[in-house]
């Protein structure tokens, strides 16, 4: 859906795909990162999921058009659960809308890169992250407790897929950055699902939650019985 006629009507990059090859060779520290070559492709190293930025942005214009719908247009404050080191959908939100973040992050490490996203993208007045216990039973509901003054537009999430039986059929794990790959191969007879189109590198955390994105959608709208109308 990144590149495609479902892509938002007001998405920039529908009608002008991104040119990586140009980006790395203007910006030093994209660069840095980069392996250039005649044909613009561009090499990321082994870590962290890496988010496409074409298709998160459309989240965020479906989003926008949703506030709309319901005329809510300013004030808005956001929650982003399990932000990722990217911290990508609150920079957009903010960046793209000037929309205000709580950006939660159970890992610690990524909470720690993603607060220095923010820094660095100087938008510390728009989105605070917040590190939040991987076992707690709620997704939202203590964070409303806790920023008990702010009242909330909306909560998003781009949740982890798989539980853990599910990750190790489905994912290698790359023995030099520790990083799961999509690589092994799955029967697809046993598969509960159809394989991924393109391919994933990972941390362990990002894909996988206890009971799947069932139970995490399951708690989620428990938390929305629970606040009714605090999260608008």
């Amino acid at each position: 859906m990144s590149l495609n006629r479902y892509m938002h009507p007001r998405n920039p990059y529908k009608e002008r795909p991104p040119d990586f090859n140009d980006l790395a060779t203007r910006f030093a520290d994209f660069r840095a990162h980069c392996t250039l070559g005649t044909n613009g492709r561009i090499e990321l190293p082994h870590g962290c999921l890496v988010p496409r930025v074409p298709q998160r942005l459309n989240y965020i214009l479906f989003i926008e058009d949703l506030l709309k719908l319901n005329q809510i247009e300013q004030d808005i404050v956001g929650i982003d659960i399990g932000t990722g080191a990217s911290c990508v959908y609150a920079l957009l939100g903010a960046r793209w809308a000037g929309w205000k973040f709580i950006a939660t992050e159970a890992d610690d490490e990524a909470a720690h890169v993603a607060n220095d996203n923010v820094v660095r993208n100087q938008l510390t007045h728009l989105i605070r992250v917040v590190h939040v216990s991987e076992h707690s039973p709620t997704l939202i509901k203590d964070l409303t407790r806790q920023f008990s003054d702010l009242q909330f537009s909306f909560c998003m999430c781009n949740p982890p897929f798989f539980e853990s039986c599910e990750t190790d059929k489905r994912f290698s794990v790359d023995t030099a950055s520790g990083s799961m790959l999509n690589e092994c191969a799955i029967d697809s007879s046993e598969a509960e699902r159809a394989p991924p189109r393109s391919a994933t590198v990972a941390r362990r955390g990002e894909l996988e939650v206890e009971g799947g994105e069932v139970a995490f959608v399951g708690r989620l709208i428990d938390d929305s019985v629970l606040l009714q109308t605090q999260v608008r």
